[in-house]
């Protein structure tokens, strides 16, 4: 048997015969994730299929994320939509207020390495960072799988990213995403996956590891996975409920499609400016540039230990005249976490403003969107004309850190020049 890729692994054990990229597969899925933006056509697609109940097997989870609390009455009949449709189905809803459904997925322990992992949401890439084939689908697909718990796949090429070094003072693993949307490009992955390694991925915490993967769609991928390791083993034996699983590891002598090796010793704090995610430069070269609001949170950079990054900056300071500084956590559980520690109160005392844990300004649903003219700086994944509220708005994105030197000093800085 041939060597193989970590995707070619896991989808083989799962179709329980040899796959390898371009070879297609019916396979079971272990978790399904809908969120509140599609379940309507979801629950109605699954209406076609004639099942009375969902087929066991999947670890199902609907979520109220994108409209956290509801922005519109449709959205709120959506709602009433999906707790309708969880009186008559056993599967785990999670309300509005809990999160979004990425964190969500990973943090209540509905991903597991070398699972089959599917949202009906494009950064389902995210639960990669947990050695689990993460990718989105359509509403009709997470039907099918309501219905029969499966679904196909071609299995896709692989690129694989090597990254060796050691993060700088002021580099996060924000910048390593920034910087390998910039190498690889726009589109330039679609329908591959991505698989990280080097000797920098072992040195990222968890939380690090889904800021990655979750930017991996950028490029187009199907999915973007990490190799499993101890620190990993040792974040899923926290999780809330944990069921048996099988890591997947790429053979040694694998085939790629294509093989970057990036070093991250001479990483600089990046953004990425308007309208492309790829559009990456140091931050250094946008010195000076104002800015109107800050974002800090969602499920690109919404954990307890990204807002931990910001408050080193801002504790016992006031955020400059004229900011606003938004503050999206990416659950309820990290809210929770961040008011027990402090973390919370130092960021709102700075001038912070907490807003409800979901995707809100983000996709430009509610909660922070921006007028005619007005700069963010954002942790968020996208960056498109319009995305944040008005078309003639910009819309940076950057570090937890970097964003937080934006807020203290009304513009864009290198983090590195007020710690």
């Amino acid at each position: 048997m041939k060597p193989m890729t970590i995707t070619e692994k896991i989808l083989s054990r799962k179709a329980g015969q040899p796959l390898y990229a371009g070879n297609f597969a019916t396979v079971k899925a272990d978790s399904l994730m809908i969120h509140d933006s599609n379940a309507f056509t979801t629950i109605e697609a699954f209406k076609t299929f004639e099942k009375e109940k969902i087929l066991p097997g999947t670890d199902v989870i609907m979520v109220m994320d994108h409209f956290s609390p509801s922005s519109t009455e449709a959205a709120a009949n959506m709602h009433i939509k999906m707790r309708q449709f969880r009186a008559q189905q056993e599967f785990n809803l999670y309300e509005v207020g809990d999160g979004v459904g990425h964190q969500l997925m990973c943090e209540q322990g509905h991903v597991f390495p070398g699972e089959i992992a599917v949202g009906t949401d494009s950064h389902s890439c995210t639960y990669g960072a947990l050695n689990a084939f993460g990718t989105g689908i359509g509403s009709t697909e997470a039907a099918g799988i309501l219905a029969y718990s499966k679904i196909w796949f071609r299995v896709p090429e692989t690129i694989r990213i090597n990254w060796k070094g050691t993060l700088p003072t002021g580099v996060t693993a924000k910048d390593v995403a920034l910087r390998t949307v910039e190498k690889i490009g726009l589109r330039q992955a679609l329908y591959r996956t991505l698989e990280f390694g080097g000797d920098l991925i072992s040195q990222l915490s968890i939380d690090e590891r889904l800021t990655i993967c979750n930017m991996g769609i950028e490029v187009g991928a199907k999915a973007a996975l990490m190799p499993p390791d101890s620190v990993l083993d040792t974040w899923i034996a926290q999780r809330p409920k944990i069921r048996k699983y099988e890591p997947a590891e790429a053979d040694k002598g694998a085939e790629y499609f294509k093989v970057y090796d990036l070093n991250a010793d001479d990483l600089e704090p990046l953004v990425a400016y308007p309208p492309m995610v790829n559009q990456v430069v140091p931050v250094g070269q946008l010195q000076g540039k104002k800015v109107d609001q800050i974002v800090l949170g969602s499920c690109t950079n919404g954990r307890a230990s990204d807002f931990r990054e910001a408050a080193k900056l801002l504790a016992g300071k006031r955020v400059a005249k004229g900011v606003r500084l938004v503050l999206l956590p990416a659950s309820k559980v990290v809210l929770e976490e961040l008011l027990a520690d402090g973390t919370m109160e130092a960021l709102v005392r700075a001038g912070g403003m907490i807003i409800t844990p979901g995707c809100g300004p983000c996709g430009g649903y509610h909660g922070g969107l921006v007028g005619s003219k007005e700069v963010v700086l954002a942790t968020t994944n996208r960056n498109f004309t319009g995305r944040m509220g008005s078309q003639d708005s910009e819309l940076y994105l950057a570090s937890p850190l970097t964003a937080a030197a934006a807020a203290l000093t009304g513009i864009m800085i290198d983090p590195r020049e007020v710690c």
